[in-house]
């Protein structure tokens, strides 16, 4: 078995080794209509560092799906964390709070303007979050699990952290040997 590419030791010889294999993703509620500074420079760095890297603007492939002016309404409600409550599911199955999604009826105002913003039914909310988004991080999931990557890199801003959550349990149960 070759050896990893251990950038802080230099006694390697290039025959011996080989580049550890590096995803950057980024997850939603991220934008589409402005690229992850973060997934780029993280990348751009990997790479200097003799790491082979590729990108996955997971994000983009939520607004395919979704439709693009459904996305940005999502992305851009910032009101009860909606982001974190829509991916609490994905993330923590039977252990994310308010199953029952009483949040909607807690907060009738935050949830009444994304609905209105976004075009949405309550119906179609309690969909996005049972449904439609855990599937979703699913197919991410393979496809990280496809590409066998000795590292994953997950970022995360505003409302992505339990995207990038349920990504990751997905990815350690598809391949636990994932860093």
């Amino acid at each position: 078995m070759k050896k990893v590419f251990d950038p802080t030791n230099d006694s390697h010889s290039p025959s011996d080794t080989r580049a550890l294999s590096v995803g950057i993703v980024a997850m939603p509620f991220a934008s589409i209509t402005m690229p992850s500074i973060q997934a780029g420079t993280v990348s751009g760095i990997a790479r200097m560092a003799g790491f082979a890297t590729e990108c996955y603007h997971f994000n983009l492939d939520l607004a395919v799906e979704l439709g693009e002016e459904l996305y940005e309404s999502l992305c851009e409600h910032r009101g009860v964390m909606s982001g974190e409550w829509l991916f609490a599911i994905a993330a923590h199955g039977a252990n994310a709070p308010d199953q029952d999604n009483g949040l909607i009826d807690a907060f009738p105002q935050a949830y009444e303007a994304l609905i209105a913003e976004a075009g949405l039914t309550r119906a179609d909310l309690r969909s996005l979050r049972h449904d439609i988004l855990p599937a979703y991080v699913n197919r991410c999931a393979q496809t990280l699990a496809k590409a066998s990557h000795d590292i994953i890199g997950l970022t995360s801003t505003f409302q992505q952290t339990n995207a990038c959550l349920a990504l990751a349990k997905r990815l350690k149960a598809h391949r636990g040997d994932t860093t």
